[in-house]
């Protein structure tokens, strides 16, 4: 995807906002200032500015120019050593390529990572959002249910990098694949996974290495 079209108005709707919050809040649960992380598609840079402010190095890999990454390069082959990174990150980005390689992504993000892999992807299933505030509180107790689509067409063709291969609700791409998806490569261990509540249509997944 160019970078202009991350600068369009249209591409930073609320739901967006909530969604970089989820991000940064699992990135700072996860890592120290003083330690480092690689996101794979920048897109705007807005989590890895903001991240980078907080003392905790960011370097960036993109397969286009036009973002300015650290790296020019795909996910499949990261042109990193082994451990480099205390985390490796890929907010909405791998459902822009083929199914089959959502595995070598992964394998190939944790090889390049000491610890930490914090993926999220599109979730397309229709949901029931509940969100109950008390008084002047600003936080909320939140619960997200999920039901399969009564209409559900299958994705086209991609004709470009901004298109989706997959999205999570879609025919033959239940989030139940997902799941057997990471749980069939053995040195990763599922440490969390839900749908953003300020933005249900991205699933986000907290992934660390086994010991």
């Amino acid at each position: 995807m160019k970078k202009n079209n991350y600068l369009k108005k249209s591409y930073d709707y609320e739901g967006r906002f909530g969604s970089y919050w989820h991000q940064i809040n699992e990135i700072f649960t996860l890592v120290n200032p003083g330690q480092t992380i690689l996101e794979v598609g920048p897109g705007n840079n807005f989590m890895s500015h903001y991240v980078s402010q907080r003392n905790i190095g960011v370097e960036t890999l993109d397969i286009i120019t036009e973002t300015n990454p650290t790296y020019v390069g795909d996910v499949t082959q990261i042109p990193c050593k082994e451990n480099q990174f205390d985390c490796v990150c890929a907010f909405q980005v791998l459902e822009h390529q083929p199914f089959e390689l959502l595995q070598p992504s992964l394998i190939e993000m944790l090889r390049v990572s000491k610890q930490y892999l914090l993926f999220s992807v599109p979730d397309v299933r229709w949901f029931l959002s509940l969100d109950l505030r008390i008084f002047s509180s600003r936080n909320a107790i939140r619960q997200i249910v999920s039901f399969p689509r009564l209409t559900n067409r299958v994705l086209k063709v991609p004709q470009s990098a901004k298109d989706h291969h997959w999205e999570i609700g879609r025919p033959g791409c239940s989030l139940a694949t997902i799941l057997r998806e990471i749980a069939a490569v053995e040195s990763l261990q599922l440490q969390n996974h839900y749908r953003v509540p300020s933005n249900p249509i991205h699933h986000l997944f907290v992934i660390s290495k086994k010991v």
